[in-house]
């Protein structure tokens, strides 16, 4: 069954023919169909027929539960493999489109499947009470992460809601290994620094997407993982990695402010993570993007009722003082013209 999910062709076509040779009776009925879903150029047509959105679905409801394991290990090797060399990444980018639409007509154990063979394939482990974790190469990491994104945008679901926590923590578990690396970076060889950011960038904006996506799921059960994982770590570098774009942490705890007001009780080092916002406004060289990000953030909260409002008032006379500040330049830079003019 290992060999059936692989991401060449060749090995699939032999593994499904060794499979074959059983003649169970659950797979004979669809020998045919399931050499056609290995092909490349019947792919996508025969995809289509095992849906079960359509009215003509190529499999009875009695073989389903059987089936089904081989063909998502089909499936998900076709996902993973490349179409030639010059548009292997649209190709690939194609098919995840397709098997993720098709997904959206399976049941939710089906879906359950799937994720376990992505989980397994990529190396992925849940995050383990003690916090431990586990090094998956680097590229796999990108891969796995670009997928889930990719998952969750598509099968906005009652199916995929099921599966948000599970994703949220395999994210966490990604993230807790990428930044032990970074904290050993005097250990690591320096061309794999930049990735590793790269990577745990990744992983906090795919953790915001999920946020986002499902603003009414209850995430109360993996809230102190958030913080002390994602959150802790990161946040009281906010003032000085935000100056230039806002950072996928600032984008987080603006998602926070939208649908989450109670998750930003919290301090670090002594100080509310509100805190560390609202620094930028001060920031040497902060960019008017990241400016307008704060404040729309103080916006969103004054529109957030009484809570909202409550969490706002201790920030304040930051947000007083940067836009009384922005007048008093303002105004400067009006009289300068004037005695320029005259």
């Amino acid at each position: 069954m290992e060999l059936i999910s692989n991401k060449e062709s060749d090995i699939q076509k032999l593994a499904l023919k060794c499979l074959m040779t059983y003649k169970k009776e659950f797979m004979v009925p669809y020998t045919e169909d399931l050499e056609c879903l290995v092909e490349d150029v019947t792919f996508r047509d025969q995809l289509a027929k095992f849906s079960f959105l359509s009215e003509d679905c190529a499999i009875t409801e009695e073989h389903r539960a059987d089936v089904f394991p081989v063909i998502l290990r089909l499936v998900f090797g076709k996902m993973s493999s490349r179409i030639g060399h010059s548009k292997g990444k649209s190709g690939s980018k194609l098919r995840q489109g397709i098997v993720l639409r098709f997904l959206e007509g399976c049941r939710n154990e089906e879906v359950s499947q799937f994720l376990e063979i992505i989980f397994h394939r990529f190396g992925i482990k849940h995050l383990s009470l003690d916090g431990s974790f586990q090094i998956t190469p680097l590229g796999m990491q990108t891969a796995y992460l670009k997928l889930v994104g990719q998952f969750v945008s598509v099968l906005r679901t009652e199916q995929t809601r099921g599966h948000v926590s599970s994703l949220l923590q395999s994210i966490l578990s990604l993230l807790n290994s990428v930044q032990y690396c970074l904290r050993q970076r005097t250990a690591l060889l320096p061309h794999t620094i930049t990735p590793l950011k790269s990577i745990r960038a990744l992983c906090i904006s795919t953790v915001t997407k999920l946020f986002n996506v499902f603003p009414a799921y209850d995430f109360s059960a993996d809230r102190a993982r958030v913080y002390s994982i994602l959150v802790d770590p990161n946040v009281e570098k906010l003032p000085d990695e935000s100056l230039q774009a806002c950072s996928p942490l600032l984008l987080l705890l603006e998602s926070f402010c939208s649908y989450r007001l109670s998750w930003l009780q919290h301090h670090v080092s002594g100080k509310h993570v509100l805190g560390y916002v609202f620094d930028l406004l001060h920031g040497s060289g902060v960019v008017n993007k990241v400016v307008a990000k704060v404040l729309s953030m103080a916006t969103t909260l004054l529109d957030g009722g009484e809570e909202g409002i409550a969490t706002l008032l201790p920030f304040l006379r930051p947000i007083v003082d940067y836009i009384y500040n922005t007048l008093v330049s303002s105004g400067n830079q009006v009289t300068k013209k004037k005695s320029t003019l005259r």
